[in-house]
């Protein structure tokens, strides 16, 4: 039996599929979980009894725990199994992925812990929000950003990279296409291409082109990713996040990390937005109270 499991995972190893190894490991009698010292990476089922420890240097950067238990059938091969898991780990083209998941894991651990400390250091939202753009595009790298807050029926440019000079210089935009859409219907979209596109939304921009007299042929050029900032039902503004650097689309793993930082953004900003409220109404006191001197 032992050959004909080796001959199997030869076979696996090979056509370099680390998952299905481990998937094969899984289902004849072995336990795994991958780990560093902030996040769990991989992890098969609970660990019952002693296991196996190694701990592993990947692209000279990431330390990360190897363990693996046997559920009782070959407890023999566990240093066996253990060092064949490692060298899958150590050569794997997927090994990109498991880093990659690594590094981005802990850049949300890092933009969490930075947002907590620096909570009421500033002393605008036009500094919050530009602290926050710079911190999420370590995360998810791309080209252009924006955070856009609703003031008197627009949208404030509170932060933005990347974005043309002359837009920059407006301040305000009106609340219209794409995100004008996801500040009124309340919903995060993810958009690589027209297909992309809600049919309500593209009848909305097809009616914005006409009267502009733009006749393109595609009205998204570029993948965008756009999530409202909502705070206890209100929404406050959008994120918008256009063309990763790497130029992949936007896949619904990134919506989903944008998504988890926005809710925190929206508190965030919230914040910020009362404390300048207090501070303004404390000035307002003020000089009503010269004023009556």
């Amino acid at each position: 039996y032992g050959l004909n499991m080796n001959k199997k995972l030869l076979y696996l190893f090979r056509r370099n599929e680390v998952k299905s190894v481990l998937n094969f490991l899984e289902n004849v009698d072995f336990l795994f979980k991958f780990s560093t010292d902030e996040i769990v990476i991989y992890q098969s089922g609970e660990f019952e009894k002693s296991c196996l420890k190694k701990e592993i240097i990947l692209l000279n950067e990431y330390s990360v725990l190897v363990e693996i238990q046997s559920k009782g059938k070959y407890p023999d091969y566990c240093q066996g199994v253990i060092n064949l898991a490692i060298t899958i780990l150590q050569t794997s083209n997927s090994i990109v992925d498991i880093v990659e998941t690594i590094a981005r894991q802990w850049k949300i651990i890092n933009f969490h812990t930075q947002i907590n400390q620096k909570i009421g250091f500033f002393s605008t939202i036009e500094e919050t929000c530009s602290f926050i753009l710079n911190l999420l595009i370590s995360i998810i790298s791309v080209k252009r950003a924006s955070i856009l807050i609703e003031q008197n029926n627009q949208f404030l440019i509170a932060a933005s990279i990347g974005l043309p000079e002359h837009i920059v210089k407006l301040k305000y935009l009106n609340i219209s296409g794409i995100s004008g859409w996801v500040f009124k219907e309340g919903q995060a979209l993810v958009i690589n291409s027209d297909k992309d596109l809600p049919e309500d939304l593209k009848e909305q921009l097809i009616t914005i082109a006409s009267k502009n007299h733009s006749f393109n042929k595609n009205f998204v050029s570029e993948p965008i990713a756009i999530v409202p900032l909502e705070i206890q039902g209100k929404i406050l503004g959008v994120l918008n996040l256009t063309n990763k650097v790497d130029e992949t689309p936007f896949s619904s793993e990134d919506l989903k990390i944008i998504t988890s930082i926005a809710t925190e953004v929206s508190i965030f900003i919230k914040t910020v937005s009362l404390i300048e409220e207090v501070k303004q109404n404390e000035k307002l006191k003020l000089e009503m109270s010269l004023a009556e001197e």
